[in-house]
């Protein structure tokens, strides 16, 4: 078998592979367990890590740019584990097993990295073109399903009839990550010379996943996006400062809705205007009393949150919850988890100090996408729970280590060609 003929035939068994991971139970396709979408995930590292290595000589080449990347989006999480520890040597967690479920939380971010830069090192910009359109028969599959359960009307009702909610159409995992790829395919255009008409494809499926998906945070952090893409486009001299600001501006706005939540000023506001928060209120306040909003508040260890919902999901009498979910804030979810300063922490090193790094060590323009995949992924915090989604971080990172090809120097583009093992 040829070397291209050997490439191939890797790509369509990854690209099915992926559409299995996307599968849900709602379209009746597969038998779906929550376990598919890591077995899956694995299954494709490894065999893209035994397809490099084998055309490598049995040696896996890594840059030290590529290592740098893996370290800054890996250290937070690895931080986190190990204050853990401490805090909860010093304040007990009660429910059994909690050690498992931190460690857990380590390791699933490690496996959505790793799996990022595999498909990097192995497709090179081509994985985001393969991930963005095996999404893409995931839904279209949804879609028609959809349309075979009860035609064109219910498929109206399924996008604009609240009472449909939870249908076959909203799948919460994938939704966000063609915001992701839609943020992406811009940044080609504008950047990278994609073609016009390959934009406006892209960007059409981006923008009727995102309406049909039936996610609001995800319109509004898209909107909020795309309109800091275009203010920064056009102060790119000033783009320092202005990332900056917005971090800053993020990341108090951040503390001051966590206070909102746990004072209750922010369930008056949502009475007020008669907002359907869709049962989120009720997770919000059950989970009040493990925290209090104070500099003093040193947080209860990484995965407390998600073993809290384990032990008390049957106690929020939430009509329709049939078990364990998310917090539905992933902002919530990192104060509880990391405490006042560490919550501060977190989002200063995500949102600025790695967007410091990527421009030196890459370039201007890499850091400015990373920025704003950053920024929506935080937009998204606020009232939904993307960072336990395998099938969202993994797409955030294969973009960030496909920034690489956007290094400064013809010296390191050497680099990554001979390091191109199928390619060459």
């Amino acid at each position: 078998m040829s070397k291209i003929k050997a490439y191939d035939v890797i790509k369509i068994v990854v690209f099915l592979l992926l559409y299995r991971v996307i599968a849900t139970e709602r379209q009746g396709v597969f038998d779906v367990s929550y376990w598919d979408k890591y077995i899956y995930s694995i299954i494709c590292c490894c065999i893209i890590f035994t397809a490099i290595v084998l055309k490598n000589k049995m040696k896996y080449p890594i840059s030290k740019v590529e290592v740098k990347l893996l370290f800054w989006e890996f250290l937070p999480f690895l931080v986190a584990g190990f204050c853990s520890l401490m805090i909860t040597a010093l304040n007990p967690v009660g429910y059994p097993r909690y050690y498992t479920r931190m460690l857990s939380n380590v390791m699933f971010p490690l496996l959505s990295i790793l799996q990022g830069l595999m498909f990097f090192k192995y497709f090179g910009r081509e994985a985001i073109d393969l991930t963005f359109f095996a999404y893409t028969a995931g839904y279209i599959t949804s879609v028609a399903v959809a349309f075979l359960h009860g035609g064109l009307t219910q498929f109206a009702l399924m996008i604009f009839d609240s009472t449909y909610n939870g249908s076959v159409l909203e799948m919460s995992e994938l939704s966000p990550a063609f915001c992701l790829f839609s943020v992406y395919y811009l940044y080609e255009y504008n950047y990278r010379k994609l073609s016009q008409k390959k934009m406006l494809l892209r960007e059409f499926i981006c923008l009727f996943v995102l309406i049909v998906g039936m996610k609001r945070i995800l319109i509004l952090a898209s909107i909020a996006s795309l309109a800091t893409y275009l203010f920064l486009c056009r102060n790119m001299s000033k783009i320092k400062f202005w990332t900056n600001f917005i971090s800053v501006a993020l990341i108090a706005v951040s503390l001051l809705y966590i206070y909102s939540i746990k004072s209750g000023i922010l369930f008056k506001i949502l009475e007020t205007f008669n907002v359907n928060t869709m049962s989120r209120s009720s997770l919000w306040n059950g989970i009040k009393n493990e925290y209090f909003f104070s500099p003093l508040f040193f947080g209860r260890g990484m995965g407390f949150t998600s073993k809290w919902m384990d032990n008390n999901w049957q106690t929020l009498n939430i009509i329709g919850l049939t078990g364990t979910t998310g917090l539905h804030s992933d902002l919530l979810k990192y104060y509880i988890d990391f405490g006042f300063s560490g919550f501060i922490v977190f989002m200063f090193w995500n949102l600025k100090s790695v967007t410091i790094r990527i421009k030196k060590t890459l370039d201007e323009k890499a850091a400015f996408v990373y920025f704003l995949l950053m920024l929506l992924q935080v937009l998204c915090w606020f009232t939904d729970n993307v960072s336990a989604f395998h099938i969202f971080m993994f797409p955030f990172y294969m973009i960030v280590f496909c920034l690489v090809s956007d290094v400064r120097g013809a010296v390191y583009e050497r680099t990554i060609q001979k390091q191109n093992c199928c390619r060459n």
